[in-house]
């Protein structure tokens, strides 16, 4: 079902040049969406103590912090494999 993607992912990420335009992008991505979820969050806590209902609100604010994460989680692992792609073997003698 994934395997499309994960495939795609994983090209992407073994290029260097690609990986960097996409940690660049997935952390732009990654700010967007936190401030999304803020506002989204206060909104469901001001909705809340309103007394009106608010699963959309709840819904969506968590759906939105999901999404924080998830693109939190990727643009740390494209750092990591990014550094591990500048660091020296460690049996080097030099």
């Amino acid at each position: 079902m994934f395997h499309k993607s994960d495939t795609r992912f994983a090209d992407m990420a073994v290029i260097t040049e690609q990986r960097r335009r996409m940690i660049s992008s997935r952390q732009n991505a990654r700010v967007v969406l936190f401030w999304c979820a803020i506002i989204i969050t206060i909104a469901a806590v001001f909705n809340a103590s309103g007394g009106h209902p608010f699963v959309l609100l709840g819904v969506g604010a968590t759906i939105q912090w999901m999404l924080v994460f998830y693109f939190d989680s990727e643009v740390r692992m494209l750092m990591v494999v990014d550094r591990f792609g500048h660091s020296k073997p460690s049996g080097d003698p030099a």
